[in-house]
């Protein structure tokens, strides 16, 4: 194995176990003091205005993304890990959604016209999009070549998969005109996220069996995953307790350390089943549009209360002011902060005695 690219990773793993256990804390930085000069002369592909190819050329990617991960340090406790590709939500594809490529996403039409006469969703290993991401994933490890790893991307759970495949809109009538094919088709997502998954992470996981996943940046022993339901929000508490809650409940046993993404005031109203989910680790709050940001005082109460229902919290993309205030208040066990814009080193240095390092 040739050297990896971040110096201090086993205090980082370290750091990321005691967070999961709520014994201490993860901290990772965005800004320049994140970034230093390529190394080893490392060049980055020919551009393209290809925007398929983008996502999809496997030997482009994989030279992209070393490139681009060859300029970053991996201070504190950043991850020295690539995503492969930005496939957002990668298991509609699998399952019949057909990817429009655009320079900065890929975007996708419904694909279930009739919920009756549709065909059940099934993991389908020969999916022209499986191939494709299985070619993409094995060249982006192997162009790692031991100096960073490889992480699986946010697959996307049951709900807010079926919002993909059928529109959103359609989909919130079919709880009530079609309720029990809402309820089939989420068991059956539900098993397809368990297959993609198990191979995705049979190709990217460590020789100790742990794993990463790219979006917000988390490691851990096992199976590792960010789960979510965003069309939860349009859901009341009763009926996100009968669709939704199961699937969580049967995730969460299956994986190893999962963290919950909850997303915008709207879906607060359903915090109090998601900390009743037993083996759900840690929860990230998103506020949404319009909100204070995640470090603002107002939030405080909700830190409190997830972490004194025994779960960590992850407070992404908040300013350096913001910190030891935050830290006063709900104190750094169980707490994993992401802060913008540190571009000096006196800047990170002082981060770091904010948070006890």
């Amino acid at each position: 194995m040739d050297r990896l690219w971040k110096e201090n990773w086993d205090e980082t793993k370290r750091h990321f176990n005691e967070w999961w256990n709520q014994r201490g804390m993860v901290l990772t930085v965005n800004g320049v003091v994140n970034q230093c000069p390529p190394r080893d002369g490392i060049t980055p592909p020919a551009p393209t205005a290809d925007a398929e190819r983008k996502y999809t050329d496997a030997a482009w990617l994989a030279q992209h993304r070393r490139h681009e991960l060859s300029q970053n340090r991996f201070v504190a406790d950043g991850l020295p890990i690539s995503d492969h590709y930005h496939f957002y939500n990668l298991l509609s594809h699998l399952l019949g959604a057909v990817p429009h490529f655009k320079e900065d996403t890929i975007e996708n039409d419904p694909c279930v016209v009739d919920p009756e006469s549709h065909p059940p969703f099934v993991f389908d290993p020969e999916n022209r999009w499986w191939r494709n991401y299985e070619a993409v994933t094995r060249a982006d490890v192997a162009a790692g070549a031991g100096n960073y790893f490889g992480a699986l991307p946010l697959l996307m759970n049951d709900l807010d998969t079926l919002c993909s495949l059928r529109g959103i809109e359609t989909l919130m009538m079919d709880f009530v005109d079609h309720p029990e094919w809402v309820r089939s088709s989420l068991a059956q997502i539900n098993a397809a996220f368990k297959e993609a998954y198990q191979r995705i992470y049979d190709i990217d996981k460590l020789e100790d069996g742990s794993s990463f996943c790219q979006t917000f940046q988390i490691w851990g022993p096992g199976k590792v995953m960010v789960l979510q339901s965003d069309a939860s929000a349009l859901l009341s508490p009763a009926m996100f307790d009968d669709f939704v809650i199961p699937h969580l409940v049967d995730l969460t046993t299956w994986l190893d350390h999962t963290l919950y993404h909850l997303d915008g005031v709207q879906a607060l109203r359903h915090l109090d089943s998601l900390l009743a989910v037993k083996k759900l680790h840690a929860i990230q709050w998103m506020s949404g549009a319009g909100q204070p940001s995640h470090g603002d005082k107002s939030w405080y109460p909700l830190y409190q209360r997830i972490l004194t229902a025994g779960k960590s919290v992850q407070i992404c993309w908040i300013s350096q002011d913001e910190v030891e205030p935050l830290l006063d208040a709900i104190g750094t066990k169980g707490v994993y902060l992401l802060v913008n814009d540190v571009n000096t080193e006196k800047e990170y240095e002082r981060l770091l005695t904010l948070v006890g390092r």
